[in-house]
């Protein structure tokens, strides 16, 4: 929802003190940005916006709170006529995603339906998504993650399955595995998509000691970003603690003593302080 800011109201809201000092201020390069403002005082970089109905800043001197550079940059936006848009979170707005959201909203409907048609037949992901939205595609069939298995498993034999491999073949692996995941972890996720994101994990543990060894060989970025989809796969199912501290427990054998995955710690949030116990629990019999 758009927020029209006015100078009065503002220097109410941050009080006599902090609006004075900020009025001080001569803030530089004040553009519009992520749904608030975005500028330079006194040297730091700022952006604020509206969260929850109140004005927060984002600042370079690492202040808590709404700060004097915060308010310098709202009264700089407010005189350039920018409009703030009320978030219902802290997230600062991706600006690259802003600067397309933007594009967008400049195209005729039409216009914009075909574009996006035209593109999601040659991208998965997009195709994927947009069924999602759409209401077109639920979790995966058991046909869908049977295909992935499948492929998890022919994986798994390259490096002693066939008779000649290179290195690029275990990287090329670990991107077509990690890609497959990232299209499952846009549809709503069940225990099948689960035990995929577990199988993919010891695959690519299988891999790394060979990899680890290769000097012209790099798996941290693909490790990563496998990591990072596993604990987003994991928030997705909604499982209570309880069984996401037995899922971890039963796949952290199957890890290396130095795992890509942090485990428990990267799944602390979602277990919380009862589940990580428990997963200690589980782990130690």
């Amino acid at each position: 929802m758009a927020v029209k800011l006015d100078v009065e109201s503002l220097l109410n809201a941050v009080g006599k003190d902090l609006a004075a000092r900020g009025r001080e201020l001569a803030p530089r390069d004040v553009v519009a940005e992520g749904g608030g403002a975005a500028g330079v005082a006194d040297d730091r970089d700022v952006w604020v916006g509206v969260v929850n109905g109140e004005l927060v800043s984002e600042c370079g001197c690492s202040a808590d709170e709404l700060c004097v550079h915060g308010v310098a940059v709202a009264l700089a936006a407010i005189e350039a006529g920018v409009v703030f848009d009320s978030q219902p979170s802290h997230e600062r707005r991706d600006p690259e995603e802003q600067r397309f959201a933007d594009a967008a909203a400049r195209l005729d409907a039409g216009e914009l339906v075909r574009l996006v048609a035209r593109h999601a037949v040659h991208d998965r992901r997009l195709a994927t998504g947009l069924l999602v939205s759409a209401g077109e595609l639920g979790a995966p069939t058991e046909e869908e993650t049977t295909a992935v298995h499948r492929m998890l498993v022919d994986a798994r034999r390259i490096p002693g399955g066939y008779e000649r491999w290179e290195l690029r073949d275990l990287l090329d692996a670990g991107q077509d595995m990690l890609a497959e995941l990232e299209l499952l972890a846009l549809r709503p996720v069940n225990d099948d998509v689960l035990d995929l994101v577990d199988e993919a994990a010891r695959v690519w543990t299988s891999f790394l000691d060979t990899l680890y060894e290769a000097r012209d060989a790099d798996p941290e970025s693909i490790s990563a970003a496998l990591a990072e989809v596993h604990v987003r796969l994991y928030e997705a199912s909604e499982l209570e603690p309880e069984e996401l501290a037995g899922r971890l427990a039963r796949l952290r054998p199957d890890l290396a003593d130095e795992s890509f995955l942090d485990v428990p710690a990267a799944y602390a949030d979602l277990l919380g302080d009862e589940g990580v116990d428990e997963f200690w629990n589980l782990a130690e019999e």
